[in-house]
């Protein structure tokens, strides 16, 4: 865990638990149409909430739910 968090090119940070899914200030809850969605719209509630980026390989991840996502919110990887 050390390792990660001092990499001065890709610093990690540990984030607690803060976000809630019934926060009407980060989520959309009218955006929200599945059970399937609440993991990643928690993911990216957090990150919004932290400044963060979200690095996954899902495309089907929606910003809808989330309430003005800065730009960097997601970041799609594509396999090689």
């Amino acid at each position: 865990m050390e390792a990660a968090t001092t990499n001065p090119i890709a610093p990690h940070y540990f984030w607690s638990d803060s976000v809630t899914l019934s926060d009407r200030t980060l989520i959309k809850p009218t955006e929200i149409v599945g059970a399937k969605q609440i993991t990643d719209i928690y993911l990216l509630a957090l990150c919004q909430r932290n400044g963060g980026t979200l690095v996954t390989f899902d495309t089907a991840i929606s910003l809808l739910p989330i309430i003005k996502p800065h730009p960097n919110l997601i970041q799609i990887l594509t396999p090689h």
